[in-house]
């Protein structure tokens, strides 16, 4: 299912959809940003970021890199 960022709020609101931990920041005009785990690891990059320590990891529009 497509949903907006309009219908996502009308959704949890009337009690259609649920998302723990809900954040407006990670909510997007037509998508919810979620987290799935704890560690990432991004493409061609050999460290390992533990999330649980930093909290989240943001990616940058004028960088590839978190």
């Amino acid at each position: 299912m497509l949903m907006t960022d309009g219908e996502i709020r009308e959704a949890m609101k009337s009690g259609d959809l649920a998302i723990d931990n809900f954040s407006e920041s990670c909510l997007e005009a037509a998508s919810y940003d979620m987290r799935v785990g704890e560690r990432l690891l991004i493409s061609n990059e050999p460290t390992e970021i533990d999330l649980s320590s930093r909290g989240s990891a943001v990616c940058s529009q004028a960088s590839s890199r978190w």
